[in-house]
Order: C-alpha cells, then sequence, then structure tokens
C-alpha cells in the first residue's frame, strides 16, 4: 500500500505554529484528525513524519498543528508540503475511489467508440479537470462533472465513460 495526498500546507497561522491548509479529500472530518500520523513532502525537500496535535477550522480550511513545529518560522518552512496519509488510515466507502485510480482508463463514449486514455486528474478550481491522451497522441481534457461530462466510471472494467461533445477531441 502507498500514501494519498489529503491536502497542501498554505501558511502560518498564529503564533504557535499552527498552519493553514487546502485539503484535497471527500473526506476532512475523516482524515484530519487529532493523533493522525502523516508524512509531509516536496520534490527536492526531505520528507518529514509528523502527526496532527491538533486540528480546528472549516472543513474547506482546517487549521492543523503539526508535532514538531511549535513556532511560526518552522511553520512556514513547510509552506508548499504536501501532506500524505498512509492508504491504509484513509479506507473509502463503497463505490467510491481515488482520482489517482482514473489515472489510465480507457475513456469512452456513450457508444463505446475508446476515445483514449485517462493521463491525469487536476484539482486546480472547485471541479476538477480530466487530462487524457487521445488515440492519435493529441491531450485533451473535459471538467470531471456527472451528466454534464461524466457518465461512469467503471474501475473493474477499466474505462470511464463520458459525453463526447463536439469540439472535445
Amino acid at each position: 500500500m502507498g500514501s494519498i495526498l489529503i491536502g497542501h500546507l498554505l501558511r502560518p497561522f498564529g503564533v504557535n505554529g499552527e498552519i493553514k491548509v487546502s485539503p484535497l479529500t471527500s473526506f476532512p472530518e475523516e482524515r484530519f484528525v487529532s493523533g493522525k500520523k502523516v508524512t509531509l513532502k516536496k520534490k527536492g525537500r526531505d520528507d518529514f513524519s509528523t502527526s496532527f496535535l491538533n486540528v480546528r477550522g472549516s472543513k474547506a480550511e482546517p487549521i492543523v498543528l503539526l508535532e514538531g513545529i511549535g513556532n511560526p518560522e518552522d511553520a512556514f518552512s513547510f509552506k508548499g508540503y504536501g501532506i500524505y496519509l498512509d492508504e491504509k488510515d484513509a479506507p473509502l466507502p463503497e463505490g467510491y475511489y481515488r482520482f489517482e485510480d482514473l489515472k489510465g482508463l480507457s475513456v469512452i463514449n456513450e457508444e463505446g467508440k475508446v476515445l483514449g486514455k485517462v493521463d491525469d486528474v487536476y484539482s486546480f478550481s472547485s471541479v476538477p479537470s480530466v487530462r487524457c491522451i487521445s488515440n492519435s497522441g493529441k491531450t485533451f481534457y473535459f471538467p470531471f462533472l456527472f451528466d454534464e461530462f461524466v457518465v461512469e466510471v467503471n474501475l473493474e472494467g477499466g474505462y470511464l465513460k463520458i459525453k463526447e461533445r463536439p469540439g472535445l477531441l
């Protein structure tokens, strides 16, 4: 089992070393809990294993106090780090999936024609975007919106069914 990204550290908050978080999970109330062990990771930097000493704030922007970070200067040095949780500590309810699980799925239209493969999923806004590579090698994107674009996600079948729109490819 691997680790999953549950959020990014934003900026220090207050004088005790607390840090605001941008959560990347549909279950922040289950992932951001005092006592949970996490690993902070950032490309080009050493990983830092820690745990949540305290969690407060809203689901949309939790504020965390991490073991080993006790002042704003230390907190600032972790700005931009990803917060990773061991996958076994982050179970999903039946019928749910992670965006990571979508990578590599075939993208098909409602008639079953293969349009390409999922390359990545970006969640830079309130609506995630799916990046795909078409059969001809071109990149195309669509919003991960059920009923508007996404018809079905079938992990066992290995496909993501979408409503093909003019100009998509």
